[in-house]
């Protein structure tokens, strides 16, 4: 673990100007007179551990984002223009899609992706710190992501250290993670305390591989684009509502019929298996969707309603399924189903399920539906953290 001499004590209640100095003496004393290229994903992480460096190190420090290709609509020209307001300075943008594309197309399994991403993001991101002459690489890594990926919950593309991998060794530089003993709530208020506008200090995660992991199984161009434009409705119309995390993800129609009997339910088996998180343990398994059968004397406003009954009744059946959606909305054609997720949490180790009103998200399904003629079903999923984990890979 980077050994950086952040103040343990440092809490959200007590950021001052003490803390903050200590965090910047410590920055300059590791860094010395050297650069620091600043990898910038747009989210509140990097973006504050960035604003410390650059007060730091003032010029020394090089922000950089990667556009893996991945990125949600128009979200590289927006993080550009928002950061430089934020701080003065200019990020470079260094368009890398291609490659990511050529290189993860027939990969299906999440660990797999996950890995293989990571290295073809450090590999572009030491080319771009020989370019600019850094011998450091800035990263906004924080507690949960190397305590997720060091119990093995799920790999985080940014956690390095943590688990052994010696990045001078490997790629040629030196990793400075001055968050790393921090959580989201603690980023959050010091990004408060540094000026940071409210549109990044608020801003909800979005992963570092982006919407590649929002596509579970197989990527595809068209799954891509179905996410990406799935994802930009429901952040407007669920945005109001303040969670914590709210997104799309994107599935193959789940065509298999399960053997579960629940009186009144038809049973939908996801081809794709999903993360999970039991006790400190990492799952791979069934995410089930539930619709109201044709006969039901109930729709599916019900099953929405009732969701935890149902989902403790499927826990307890111990058998592969552990993640639950509700059916909003279906039309007889098309090739995907999309699952909304939206949750509410501190910490991010857990989280509950934030439930809009059912007309909403059955209107916003809806939508979706007339809007992309690829997509066959809308669900909704009502899992709290555990047993699943927030994403879906």
């Amino acid at each position: 673990m980077n050994d950086l001499p952040i103040d343990e004590s440092f809490e959200p209640a007590v950021v001052n100007e003490n803390s903050l100095a200590s965090m910047v003496d410590s920055i300059r004393r590791t860094v010395g007179n050297d650069k620091v290229l600043a990898a910038v994903s747009g989210g509140v992480d990097s973006t504050v551990a960035t604003l410390l460096a650059i007060r730091a190190l003032g010029d020394r420090v090089a922000p950089v984002l990667v556009d893996t290709g991945f990125l949600r609509e128009d979200e590289a020209e927006w993080v550009s223009q928002l950061f430089k307001r934020a701080s003065g300075m200019e990020i470079g943008i260094v368009d890398r899609s291609r490659h990511y594309y050529s290189v993860l197309t027939g990969i299906t399994h999440a660990e797999e992706k996950r890995a293989v991403f990571r290295e073809l993001f450090y590999s572009h991101i030491r080319e771009e710190a020989e370019r600019l002459g850094c011998r450091w690489v800035l990263q906004g890594t924080i507690a949960p992501d190397w305590i997720e990926t060091s119990g093995g919950i799920k790999t985080q593309h940014n956690v390095l250290e943590q688990i052994g991998i010696k990045t001078e060794e490997k790629y040629g530089f030196s990793l400075l993670e001055p968050l790393a003993r921090l959580y989201k709530d603690q980023v959050r208020s010091l990004g408060r305390h540094l000026g940071l506008p409210k549109e990044f200090t608020e801003r909800q995660p979005f992963p570092g591989p982006g919407l590649l992991i929002r596509m579970p199984g197989e990527f595809s161009p068209e799954k891509l684009k179905v996410v990406r434009h799935a994802t930009r409705r429901v952040e407007e119309a669920l945005r109001k509502y303040s969670p914590s995390q709210y997104f799309a993800a994107v599935f193959d129609y789940p065509r298999s019929i399960t053997d579960m009997n629940i009186e009144g339910v038809d049973t939908l088996a996801f081809r794709e298996n999903v993360t999970g998180v039991m006790g400190d343990s990492r799952v791979y398994g069934g995410l089930l969707g539930v619709a109201p059968k044709a006969d039901a004397h109930f729709g599916n406003q019900r099953l929405y309603e009732d969701s935890d009954s149902l989902l403790r009744k499927i826990l307890q059946s111990k058998g592969r399924y552990f993640r639950l959606c509700i059916s909003l909305d279906a039309k007889k054609d098309g090739r995907y189903a999309i699952v909304m997720r939206s949750v509410r949490t501190s910490d991010y180790m857990t989280a509950e399920v934030l439930k809009p009103e059912f007309a909403e998200v059955k209107s916003l399904a809806s939508s979706i539906l007339d809007e992309l003629k690829e997509v066959r079903h809308v669900f909704f999923d009502v899992t709290p953290k555990p047993p699943a984990t927030i994403e879906y890979e």
